[in-house]
């Protein structure tokens, strides 16, 4: 099943051309193989707590309710920088590899929705709570995909909801990735909490 996300282009054409002696053009075109995309290629499989790759992204995220205004707000690492811990906060669109995001199916489904790993593109660390903590409020940050405390951690389920989906933290009991405050602008930090059905968990 794959995730409900747009894909970035990973296969194209390509046309062999042949001149012959007598400057006559000879055309071969066909499909090549199925291609890795970028995930893969550069992360090749969850084998820590799943044999299944990251085959699915890159993708962006937008925070539906702080892109309202017109702007395209999305999950990005603080800094960006690549250690342990760093921030996971809304940043505006540039479309640097901070901003996008690879997943892998962890083969299983919580409350009915399939639960990825979700892996940033840029510093290779995942998405996580941090302590872990379940408390409402804890901070969403990145760390090392190997090692955390607990697995579950970094065990999101994509829910559709909406115009968008949600994310359910699986260690948290189910609580929802969350913009703080319905903030709109950057540096804007995320966090889990209940699950409310409001704009600042949604994403698109």
């Amino acid at each position: 099943m794959r995730p409900f996300r747009r894909k970035l282009t990973s296969l194209f054409m390509s046309a062999v051309l042949t001149a012959s002696a007598i400057a006559a053009v000879s055309v071969t075109t066909g499909a090549p193989a199925q291609a890795a995309n970028r995930c893969q290629t550069t992360f090749g499989n969850d084998t820590d707590t799943s044999p299944y790759p990251y085959s699915f992204g890159p993708y962006w995220w937008g925070a539906k309710q702080a892109s309202a205004g017109g702007t395209r707000m999305v999950l990005d690492v603080e800094g960006p920088w690549t250690f342990d811990g760093a921030n996971i906060h809304i940043w505006h669109w540039y479309g640097g590899d901070s901003q996008y995001w690879c997943m892998a199916s962890q083969g299983y489904y919580y409350n009915g929705s399939r639960v990825y790993k979700i892996r940033n593109l840029y510093t290779g660390k995942c998405l996580d709570i941090d302590g872990p903590s379940g408390n409402l409020g804890t901070r969403v940050h990145q760390w090392g995909c190997k090692s955390y405390a607990d697995y579950r951690s970094q065990q999101w389920a994509q829910e559709p909801f909406g115009s968008g989906y949600r994310f359910r933290n699986v260690f948290a009991g189910g609580y929802c990735l969350d913009i703080r405050e319905f903030g709109t602008s950057d540096g804007t930090p995320v966090q889990i909490w209940s699950c409310s059905g409001a704009d600042n968990q949604t994403f698109f």
